[in-house]
């Protein structure tokens, strides 16, 4: 696999720009110790910037990531274990899955120990024929926290998660949370 990242804008934040060409492999299991492959490949576009308007420590970070096998990379499809790409039998082939994933955050200081980040994620499968009809077809998914760092070093996390997944026969499934943390640096 070829993959390498190149950062712009130094100074008032970042963009990245990267691209992936990779195998995507896989041993069917009616065929043990034989491997089918095919090709894969992706492109991501992301960045950090300083909004001129809002506070000093205030900051914007996005991403946008589109390709072919590259499932494994966009963390809603690696945890269903990469939805790289679908098995064919029928012609013993492997087929690389079109995947589109983006998301936004926005990360504002209310004051020196108070902070709250907004996210907004959407990923998208284009799914294909030989998939089966509960495959992910697509997630949204939000999340807002509030974070109090008392002391240097220490911080105490509250946070709202919410997602909707669609699968590709239109079953939807929502799920939403509340959950609390500390984290140690």
């Amino acid at each position: 696999r070829v993959r390498g990242p190149l950062r712009l804008l130094q100074g008032i934040g970042h963009v990245q720009v990267g691209a992936i060409l990779r195998q995507v492999r896989a041993e069917p299991a009616d065929a043990p110790n034989t491997t089918v492959s095919t090709g894969g490949f992706g492109f991501h576009v992301s960045g950090r910037m300083k909004p001129a308007l809002w506070k000093d420590q205030d900051d914007l970070t996005w991403a946008v990531y589109a390709g072919r096998g590259m499932g494994s990379y966009i963390s809603d499809l690696r945890t269903l274990g990469g939805q790289d790409g679908v098995y064919d039998p029928a012609t013993n082939t492997i087929e690389a899955l079109p995947v589109f994933a983006s998301y936004a955050g926005y990360q504002h200081w209310w004051n020196d120990t108070l902070r709250s980040t907004a996210t907004f994620g959407w990923v998208y499968v284009d799914n294909l024929d030989i998939q089966g009809p509960d495959a992910l077809h697509q997630t949204v998914r939000y999340s807002i926290n509030l974070s109090w760092s008392p002391i240097a070093r220490l911080d105490l996390v509250g946070e709202f998660l919410s997602g909707q997944r669609l699968n590709k026969n239109g079953d939807r499934g929502v799920a939403s949370q509340f959950q609390f943390g500390t984290r140690f640096r």
